[in-house]
């Protein structure tokens, strides 16, 4: 499970982090909220850019700095869990090479590369360097796979866990969770497509007059009774946006909980109803949908979810930024002011976090 991401130097954000350690354990869902252009979607854009390029294996057309503050280089930093393992990734790079990249494992450092300024790379293999694999054999694919002339131009956790997935066991654990267990929706027939028939189930269950749903050729029909009570098949880019959107959301949706992974989710009440939308937030709530430990990060505006007590203190992230500090993120559960979960959508409202627009039109 994702504890906490730290990012520096990405877009609008000089340094900030997403953070969802609680009660000793990890939140199972974190809203976004904040104003228009405060940088919600930059934070989940940083999560997505470090994964593609530990998944691309390459820094390539993946450099977006802050271009107010002018820093060195960008640098991002996961902390997460596999099973009882606590693992911390680090990478850090520009326009040109990779900075550093390190990798730790339950305090032990299992990969280190950091740019010297001889124009080469201390690096540090000795905890993952086994007797087929000595440290210099390590050394030797890292200058062959990784490097460009001086340069580190791709992760060295990339090239093993793709290429050489029975060195470590925890060095592959931790490849995969990044590359398998992060998945970023976008509106794309795939997620749809692998989980349509658990999608179609709940679709029926929506009230909005589709009977069924199935694959033909690679594409998506949906079927619905006529008024004379034949089932008439409609193309899927022939129903509302809204349902559309909805139908690939669910898929994304589903196989993170039946995986334990993450998804981002950026805007997620666009085009949902606002029911729809506390339904999605109560799956990964719900211990008896979500035994897999699947996180839900996404942005919104809309604050039905913040009644009711379906998202606490620790679940609600305000966005917000100046030019000075950029895109900032906190919880609600950093400020004082709040008693129980029912006050979080007034005292968001009130701009007691700040975070909200303040409109003269």
């Amino acid at each position: 499970m994702l504890l906490t991401f730290r990012i520096k130097n990405f877009k609008s954000i000089v340094d900030t982090a997403i953070d969802m350690r609680i009660d000793g354990g990890a939140a199972s869902c974190l809203g976004l909220y904040g104003a228009n252009a405060s940088g919600k979607s930059n934070i989940l854009a940083a999560l997505a850019i470090f994964r593609d390029i530990v998944a691309n294996r390459a820094i390539d057309e993946r450099y977006f700095p802050n271009k107010i503050q002018e820093g060195a280089y960008s640098s991002f930093e996961l902390n997460f869990t596999i099973g009882k393992d606590n693992y911390i990734y680090r990478l850090s790079y520009n326009d040109l090479n990779i900075i550093e990249e390190g990798l730790i494992c339950n305090g032990y450092r299992l990969l280190k590369t950091l740019a010297s300024n001889e124009r080469g790379y201390e690096t540090d293999f000795w905890t993952i360097a086994n007797e087929a694999y000595p440290v210099e054999k390590l050394g030797s694919i890292f200058k062959v796979e990784c490097q460009e002339g001086f340069f580190q131009r791709a992760p060295f956790l990339s090239v093993l866990g793709k290429n050489y997935a029975n060195l470590n066991a925890q060095v592959t654990a931790a490849f995969n969770y990044l590359v398998k267990h992060i998945i970023i929706y976008q509106y794309s027939a795939t997620n749809a497509i692998n989980k349509l028939q658990d999608v179609s189930e709940i679709i029926k269950k929506l009230d909005i007059s589709i009977n069924s749903m199935a694959v033909e050729h690679g594409n998506i029909y949906t079927y619905h009774t006529a008024a004379d009570g034949r089932e008439v098949r409609f193309k899927f880019d022939e129903e509302s946006l809204g349902t559309q959107i909805m139908t690939h959301m669910l898929g994304a949706i589903l196989v993170a909980l039946e995986t334990g992974s993450i998804v981002l989710i950026d805007e997620l009440d666009m085009s949902l109803h606002p029911l729809l939308l506390k339904e999605i937030v109560r799956l990964f709530k719900d211990i008896d949908y979500n035994a897999n430990g699947a996180q839900l990060i996404f942005t919104a505006h809309n604050t039905n979810i913040l009644e009711e007590g379906l998202i606490d203190a620790a679940e609600l992230g305000i966005v917000t930024k100046i030019q000075q500090d950029g895109t900032t993120l906190a919880r609600a559960i950093d400020y004082d002011k709040i008693e129980n979960s029912e006050e979080l959508q007034k005292a968001y409202l009130d701009g007691d976090f700040g975070g909200i627009p303040f409109p003269y039109i």
